[in-house]
């Protein structure tokens, strides 16, 4: 009996020692690992010299000092980390709360040859933006992030002006965006555009039955506008006479360029010209990318055609 007693007393104290071991002291706290994510961003952008990785998390916040890694610092309110060049992409890492919403954009400060620029890439100046329009990346374990260039840093900022008839309306508005209606960089925008929901609105200035306004925007890019009116002569009838003229598009070629849209002579043809619009937009894109392709194809039809005519002599 006395043997028993003495092997359950020696298994209970071998038991309560790796017990000890292997389980955490009473009111133990997580370790920061597993707290925190770390984030790599890699940006793909060939055309770009230097890049900063503008963000915050939960509405612009900054994260607590601790969590900021080599390269990172605050201006204005908001972090910004210094990527690294490696090949034709740019790489940042950061640390955030597990869980957070991080909001953020690209500013390109340089292009690949030297050239100092101010291009802001999916996101725009975050002192004057609407976070709810914002790209956001949701923090939730350690990943790597990848995103491609949209802007082309190289490509000139060109104004366009547009001229709508429209002699019933006492105010009108511009509705627009680039592309698949994205907002354009806070240094190319009118100061009297602000964001509505998603589209950025310019007021037009009244002259006479016509209303005009101009913007600024990339070469090259796709506009797509529509137009906010009232009518009536009195307020209470022009908020009972609200209308909405659309959807037009266009790409920008020319700066200083003129668009006159007629509301009287609008018709259901502005759909058709959109897809149109859309079409050709595509392929210029197709073509400015791909043109070494395409060349090299066409060199090597036109090589087959001239050797098939000579067997055939």
């Amino acid at each position: 009996m006395k043997h028993i007693q003495l092997f359950i007393f020696i298994n209970l104290i071998i038991y309560g020692g790796i017990y000890s071991l292997v389980s955490p002291a009473k009111g133990a706290q997580p370790s920061s690992e597993d707290r925190y994510a770390t984030i790599e961003i890699r940006y793909y952008a060939p055309k770009a010299g230097k890049v900063e990785f503008v963000w915050g998390t939960d509405n612009w916040q900054p994260v607590p000092e601790e969590m900021h890694l080599e390269g990172t610092t605050i201006q204005d309110g908001v972090m910004l980390t210094s990527m690294r060049r490696r090949g034709e992409s740019f790489l940042a890492t950061i640390q955030v709360p597990v869980g957070a919403n991080v909001q953020y954009g690209f500013r390109i400060k340089e292009t690949a040859d030297g050239q100092n620029v101010e291009v802001w890439d999916r996101g725009r100046d975050p002192g004057l933006m609407n976070s709810q329009i914002q790209p956001v990346l949701i923090a939730g374990y350690d990943k790597l992030f990848e995103v491609d260039a949209a802007i082309d840093p190289y490509s000139a900022i060109i104004s366009q002006v547009f001229l709508y008839r429209h002699p019933g309306a006492t105010q009108v508005t511009m509705v627009w965006g680039i592309d698949d209606w994205e907002t354009v960089p806070e240094a190319a925008k009118a100061a009297d555009t602000k964001i509505e929901g998603e589209r950025m609105v310019t007021e037009m200035i009244h002259w006479g039955d016509n209303f005009q306004t101009s913007i600024s925007v990339q070469e090259g890019s796709l506009v797509r506008f529509g137009f906010n009116y009232l009518e009536g002569e009195s307020r209470a009838e022009s908020e009972s006479q609200q209308g909405y003229d659309g959807s037009y598009s266009l790409i920008a070629r020319e700066d200083g360029a003129l668009e006159i849209i007629d509301f009287q002579a609008a018709d259901e043809t502005d759909s058709a010209t959109e897809d149109a619009n859309i079409q050709l937009f595509a392929l210029s894109s197709l073509l400015s990318r791909h043109w070494p392709i395409l060349v090299v194809g066409a060199l090597l039809g036109l090589g087959l055609i001239i050797g098939f005519n000579k067997s055939q002599i």
